[in-house]
């Protein structure tokens, strides 16, 4: 029965992220940004957004991520403040294109992107300028070294003011007022955080995402929503309050940082709403703009109830095989410490190292770099023989539309 409904959970879920067959492909999907079948981005943060604006609350979006995805963010983001996106622009398309165009209603488009950089001097953020340090020389790559560095030789200050000459904005109480004049702008912008800076601090939140409370006598309200936040460490944002110290995470979790279940966001298009509500202490007594969501919840209250028991049950059985997997895993797995390691093991395996970098084939290199960011393994198989591993790949094949 657990099976069962883990399939239909799944099955539910894979169907929630694919696109309306009939935005697939077309013109206005690829214009854009959509190239695939499935969303960039979490359908309910579109929900999010316009029931903000039709609430007319005064509010402003800023991405963060640690990846090289703004551009394609960007360019959605774009489409569905221009109502050209072909799915979610349907949202706001009677309050008219949140372009700057209308009155009354601010220009949410993303007009510049930015980036986070963290040293021991602290945080700088590079303004209009995306970058992860020299192109030979990346700072990800840095972090990324074995062994791992002891001091942070990235220099990355020098490299950001003599090289990209570009402005900045340095310091925990600087960012705080950008913070503050950004937000009230009512605008939209992504940052790339400092992933190096996080990984070099052995992830801890401290290092992290820099989140800055504005504070000040004019009541406001951030929160910073990451699937990486755990349930009892924000792990991944460093939430500072308005006199830049460190705020724990048994007051920020919940409050400033919400834990984003990626299964449960896809299936709920007011999940995003939902967090807003909870960090408020407010979760069905919210005005006009919110008529709707008390006969959804009532209509789907024995649904969800049902859907708790068989997620628990779940999450159970997905343990149980987590831990038999993990150990299945150890037994076959060869452990891979350097190129020059690599090179000797399939060589003792009888693979001929000639065939690399030949024919269209990768290099060893490759290779070795998907061994070491955790894409893939190599172990043994019930014939003793040597076989790359790619962990959970989820393959749908459909026949036409």
């Amino acid at each position: 029965p657990v099976r069962a409904e883990m399939e239909k959970l799944l099955q539910l879920t894979m169907k929630r992220m694919q696109l309306p067959t009939g935005v697939k492909h077309t013109k206005e999907a690829l214009a854009a940004g959509i190239l695939g079948t499935t969303y960039n981005m979490f359908p309910t943060l579109f929900h999010l957004v316009a029931s903000l604006q039709r609430g007319n609350r005064p509010f402003a979006v800023i991405f963060r991520s640690f990846g090289a995805d703004h551009e394609n963010i960007k360019t959605e983001w774009n489409a569905f403040c221009e109502l050209r996106h072909p799915v979610f622009s349907s949202l706001i398309e009677d309050l008219g294109p949140m372009d700057g165009s209308v009155a009354g209603m601010p220009d949410r488009r993303i007009h510049g992107l930015h980036t986070m950089y963290r040293d021991a001097q602290g945080p700088l953020l590079i303004l209009h300028t995306f970058t992860n340090g020299p192109p030979e020389n990346t700072w990800d790559s840095w972090a990324k070294q074995k062994p791992k560095a002891k001091s942070d030789t990235r220099n990355g200050r020098e490299y950001i003011h003599k090289v990209l000459k570009a402005k900045t904005m340095e310091g925990v109480d600087k960012l705080r007022k950008w913070t503050r004049d950004f937000l009230l702008s009512q605008g939209t912008t992504a940052i790339k955080d400092d992933w190096a800076w996080w990984q070099y601090n052995g992830e801890q939140a401290i290092a992290g995402k820099l989140m800055c409370l504005i504070g000040g006598k004019m009541p406001t309200q951030q929160l910073f929503y990451d699937d990486n936040i755990d349930h009892d460490d924000a792990r991944i944002v460093d939430c500072r309050d308005s006199d830049g110290k460190v705020i724990p995470s048994s007051k920020s979790l919940n409050k400033f940082c919400a834990k984003v279940n990626p299964v449960e966001a896809l299936l709920d298009d007011d999940y995003f709403y939902r967090k807003l509500l909870h960090s408020q202490g407010d979760h069905l007594d919210v005005g006009a703009s919110l008529m709707g969501l008390q006969k959804q919840l009532t209509d789907a209250e024995e649904e969800k109830g049902l859907l708790t028991r068989q997620l628990a049950a779940i999450n159970s059985q997905l343990k149980n095989l987590t831990e038999e997997n993990r150990r299945m895993k150890l037994q076959r797995r060869i452990v891979i410490h350097d190129e020059g390691e690599l090179q000797t093991v399939l060589a003792k395996g009888g693979i001929d190292l000639a065939s690399f970098e030949k024919g269209g084939y990768r290099s060893l290199a490759d290779l070795y770099a998907e061994i070491d960011s955790g894409h893939c393994w190599l172990e043994f198989n019930d014939q003793n023989q040597i076989v790359r591993v790619i962990d959970m790949l989820f393959l749908t094949i459909t026949f036409g539309e």
